[in-house]
């Protein structure tokens, strides 16, 4: 007959012969998790430098309007428009980047988003006569990362952001587009 601490003992054994399986694993297999956990710090500091824009001359001025939110502004012709959320976040694509977008949204969805709230704003700004903060900040997309440029103000609520990815100062596409933002009130 077994007694209790004779079976206590094997099952701990046991168990123990069993944690020692699992962790022990095969010199190719422990490579290749060596070589994943490599390449994912080398992409955790991915950042893109803002777009350069499409060459003077090469496209002509035409007008946005979204409605649902109330605004209008002039883009080149040469970007195409993903709107989403009933025009909530406007996404302006060029040569496979987006060098533009346009949020309105609440602090939880901005932060949510990695969009501008939580950070500190490095400047005041008018958009359209409406007084609001400018914010420089990283924006990440997993381990991609883009230096973004926003001029944010009150609207309906909410915080309507003109963002714009650049690595300072707007270079003249990106100033004309801020400087045609109006409100349609």
């Amino acid at each position: 007959m077994v007694s209790t601490l004779q079976y206590k003992v094997h099952c701990d054994t046991m168990e123990n012969q069993a944690m020692r399986k699992t962790f022990r694993t095969p010199g190719p297999v422990r490579a290749t998790l060596l070589m994943g956990a490599g390449l994912a710090t080398i992409l955790a500091g991915c950042r893109h430098d803002a777009p350069p824009p499409p060459a003077e001359g090469s496209f002509e001025w035409t007008t946005y309007s979204n409605d649902a939110i109330g605004y209008t502004m002039s883009i080149p012709n040469v970007y195409t428009i993903d709107e989403e959320g009933a025009g909530e976040a406007v996404f302006f694509r060029w040569d496979g980047r987006v060098p533009v977008k346009v949020y309105l949204t609440d602090e939880r969805n901005g932060r949510r988003n990695g969009l501008w709230p939580g950070e500190e704003p490095s400047g005041e700004i008018e958009l359209d006569g409406r007084a609001g903060d400018l914010y420089e900040y990283d924006h990440w997309d997993g381990p991609f990362g883009s230096a973004m440029r926003s001029y944010v103000v009150p609207h309906d609520g909410k915080e309507l952001g003109l963002e714009f990815r650049s690595d300072g100062e707007l270079h003249a596409v990106n100033q004309q587009i801020l400087d045609s933002f109006k409100f349609e009130e």
